[in-house]
């Protein structure tokens, strides 16, 4: 559903949208991962790699989803079937734990089922790798949960296994009951007329849903926690804003995550999950309002946050999130 929007404003996006940009020098000159196959051997990669997250459903039938894809690195799609056999590595979670502090946990392997040989079909050059669950309400939803996988060989002859790219940290939580498509309707007040940012202090809907679709997501990350994702003109976790121009717009280097309290449903934490904003900006609750919160009845989230960022006065912002329905 997303829609590219030539005139949303690229001030205050930039860090965000152009990243991917920048040119892998080691790539482009093959040191790594197979950049140009019809030259040799062909390439097998995951190209979701090194790590990302997937929800599972909160249903108590069965259900089958596809966790990440496998890709075949060349310049024509698979001639025959190809054959690719994955293996468990732990070790990747355990890694990451150390490196994040984090206390991620294996999926325990009597919840769900898996193919470790994936097919990438004939005529085509991605395969799924998938898990079936037969139950998801048996899994704790209070834990966070991983599994990875490395690529440990191929059974038809001529590929090659992207040394880089043949590792994946699948972080795993079950859909919480926050999780959904959303209308979001904002406020965002004290940063009006303060160059270059702008920012009009009076009430907007962000653009692009109807009545059977909300243009913000908010994506299960943790038991009791979502981010904030723009499915309309950005297609990535952002903090959207209406500027006085007026214009569209976003905070960049912003990945807003809402943690609310698993039983009162009070919201308990505002959060930027972007590492290492070279801005400084992050998200903290606004505690002089107390009735920020996830509304079981309506499933609608009202939100009363702070943005900050060093050298800048607190920027209070005031989100009516509107469910629509699941995600």
């Amino acid at each position: 559903m997303k829609i590219n929007i030539a005139s949303l404003s690229a001030l205050l996006i930039s860090a965000a949208m152009f990243t991917g940009c920048l040119k892998d020098n080691g790539f482009e000159n093959q040191e790594y991962g197979i950049k140009n196959p019809s030259g040799g051997s062909l390439g097998i990669s995951f190209p979701e790699s090194p790590e990302k997250d997937f929800a599972i459903d909160a249903l108590n039938t069965a259900q089958t989803v596809t966790m990440c894809n496998l890709n075949l690195e060349a310049d024509q799609p698979a001639p025959t079937d190809v054959h690719v056999n994955l293996v468990m590595n732990p070790t990747l979670i355990s890694t990451y734990n150390t490196a994040n502090g984090t206390s991620l946990v294996s999926l325990p392997t009597s919840r769900y089922t898996m193919n470790m040989k994936v097919t990438i079909p004939k005529g085509a050059r991605m395969g799924d790798v998938s898990i079936s669950v037969p139950n998801a309400s048996l899994i704790d939803p209070t834990l966070s949960y991983a599994m990875g996988l490395s690529i440990a060989s191929v059974d038809e002859a001529g590929y090659t296994i992207a040394s880089n790219l043949k590792n994946i940290l699948l972080k795993i939580s079950v859909k919480n009951k926050y999780d959904g498509t959303y209308v979001l309707k904002s406020k965002l007040l004290d940063w009006q007329n303060s160059t270059p940012f702008n920012i009009a202090n009076t009430p907007f809907t962000w653009p692009g849903s109807t009545s059977s679709y909300g243009s913000i997501l908010m994506i299960t990350a943790g038991p009791t926690s979502v981010k904030m994702f723009d499915d309309w003109g950005f297609g990535t976790y952002i903090h959207p804003i209406k500027t006085t121009t007026p214009s569209w717009s976003g905070f960049g280097s912003t990945e807003p995550k809402f943690t609310f309290d698993g039983t009162t449903n009070a919201l308990t934490a505002a959060t930027n999950d972007f590492l290492n904003p070279t801005n400084g900006r992050a998200f903290k609750v606004n505690t002089a309002v107390t009735t920020s919160r996830w509304d079981p009845v309506t499933k609608n989230i009202y939100a009363a946050i702070i943005m900050t960022q060093p050298g800048r006065s607190d920027l209070q912002i005031f989100d009516t999130l509107v469910y629509v329905g699941p995600r």
